[in-house]
């Protein structure tokens, strides 16, 4: 298996284990194309330590996104941090200190300079860690508190010339749970960032300085900055071209995905979202992983297809658009920077001529590994090419937004991590499917358009989803017609409007 393969199928499945078939898989459609090992083994070179650098191609684009939200906060993320037992609150605090000194991109603000885009990155930048001890309280209200903390820092917008652009805030629930709720801009970090970095380095900063140590983790051999002006200087030439054309081509009379809103759609996004959650069972999730590894195929590109299915039942269409986003780490010195990589993709599912779920899964496959082999050009050119036009109420290439987190390695005894338990009341599409594959089971929430949807349509359509994965999990070889619930669609009907045709079909229905 080479490194190229690696890299590849980190990008599609963000890192989670793969099966030898899947790297047989993209082994051949690497070769068949061309490719070499050269293209993810580039060394990125150190820069001169300097306090600027420009801002890399990923940072830009959220800047002018978060630039024309004003001050609704449309990238404040939020996420918990939780430890069992006793804490030491000044370790711990001294623990998140360290941390931000190791990685520039958490000490880095934004300036314009002459029309370009730079990072401002502080040599030392000291974040509070306000305190707060529930303990005494009764359970109920520890909670409520909490999360009510935790709220506030999610809607507070961040000044991104200014900063900070992280916020931390412990809490002490009782003598032996604590949460740390942590509060960033997407600019300064992504899934992984989270995942592979900050929670392992924290928890071994933690053990360190509660010890009475001096912590000795390795320092990074390059930063974020590093990155951020060789990718701008290694992103020109042919390669970028004829992945654009690819883009062109690909997306080429790309429909408008109409979900059949609750509310008519205004001429200006608003942003205003809520939050619909949900848990895909551990049976259900395994059965998922099952037939990924029958159709040489990952977890990613499985609940791809499901969501395609849920899609097609409720827009009728069966050419449908789902934005997604690929890791943007194929380099081996990227693993251990914290920083924003993530570049949006679309990602094109042909579910016409009513497919069974396994060839449906199949096509998925195919679009998904030709669409990450292409996944370096930056997304608002692929914008600028496609749909030049903006249209103010909705994004301007899909409507539906799918995103599976990257698993969740082995932590220390103690140490927790959930992302969904903060309602930040804004959404950048009309629906966006977050998911996070655990041990219990894989953790879902619709995040949605609240000006477009009633929270019950997003409750039947989470019931739905789980309906067509129960039933795609029974018998992937089901046509998907037959996936979805009987009251949205009869799968004897659409094998009649098959054989009929849509015009005899209708003409046929009217008649009854």
């Amino acid at each position: 298996m080479t490194e190229s393969s690696n890299r590849l199928l980190g990008a599609i499945h963000g890192g989670s284990s793969v099966s030898r078939e899947q790297r047989d898989l993209v082994e051949a459609w690497l070769k068949a194309r061309g490719a070499s090992d050269k293209v993810n083994s580039r060394v990125i070179p150190a820069r001169a330590r300097q306090s600027s650098a420009r801002a890399s191609v990923e940072q830009e684009q959220i800047w002018v996104h978060a630039e024309l939200a004003g001050t609704k906060p449309v990238y404040v993320e939020p996420v918990t941090v939780h430890y069992n037992g006793v804490l030491d609150v000044e370790a711990f605090s001294k623990s998140l200190a360290a941390f931000v000194q190791r990685h520039a991109a958490w000490r880095t603000t934004f300036e314009l300079r002459d029309g370009e885009l730079f990072q401002i990155i502080r040599p030392q930048l000291n974040v509070p860690v306000p305190f707060s001890d529930l303990s005494s309280l009764p359970p109920a209200e520890r909670e409520r508190r909490a999360l009510k903390l935790a709220s506030y820092d999610a809607f507070t917008p961040f000044d991104l010339s200014r900063g900070p652009l992280l916020r931390w805030r412990l809490v002490r629930i009782s003598s032996e749970e604590h949460r740390l709720y942590v509060t960033l801009h997407h600019i300064i970090f992504d899934g992984v960032s989270l995942y592979k970095i900050f929670l392992p380095e924290l928890a071994s900063l933690y053990r360190s300085y509660a010890s009475g140590v001096e912590a000795e983790l390795p320092k990074p051999a390059i930063d974020y900055p590093d990155y951020a002006e060789w990718h701008r200087q290694n992103m020109k030439g042919s390669m970028v071209t004829s992945q654009l054309e690819y883009w062109e081509r690909t997306l080429a009379n790309l429909p408008q995905l109409e979900l059949r809103p609750d509310y008519p759609r205004s001429g200006v996004q608003s942003f205003r979202g809520s939050m619909e959650r949900f848990v895909v069972p551990k049976e259900i999730a395994d059965a998922m992983k099952e037939i990924a590894r029958r159709t040489n195929s990952t977890l990613f590109m499985v609940l791809t297809a499901l969501i395609a299915v849920l899609l097609k039942d409720r827009a009728g269409s069966a050419d449908i658009p789902i934005g997604s986003a690929a890791s943007g780490r194929k380099w081996s010195e990227t693993e251990s920077i914290v920083g924003l990589f993530l570049n949006t993709i679309v990602l094109r599912v042909d579910a016409s001529g009513d497919p069974s779920f396994l060839q449906l899964v199949e096509r998925v496959r195919e679009m998904a590994i030709s669409a990450l082999g292409r996944d370096e050009v930056p997304f608002s050119a692929v914008v600028q090419k496609i749909a030049p036009q903006r249209n103010g109420s909705r994004h301007p290439l899909f409507q539906v937004m799918f995103s599976l987190e990257p698993p969740l390695g082995e932590l220390e005894p103690g140490w927790k991590f959930t992302q969904m338990d903060v309602e930040t009341g804004i959404t950048k599409f009309d629906l966006h499917l977050e998911m996070d594959d655990r041990s219990e089971g894989i953790l879902a929430r619709f995040i949605y358009n609240a000006d477009l949807f009633k929270k019950q349509t997003m409750l039947e359509m989470s019931k739905t989803y789980l309906h067509i994965a129960r039933q795609a999990a029974a018998n992937p070889g089901l046509r998907i017609s037959d996936l979805v619930p009987a009251r949205h669609n009869n799968g004897l009907m659409a094998r009649i409007r098959g054989l009929l045709g849509t015009g005899a079909f209708a003409r046929a229905s009217s008649a009854w």
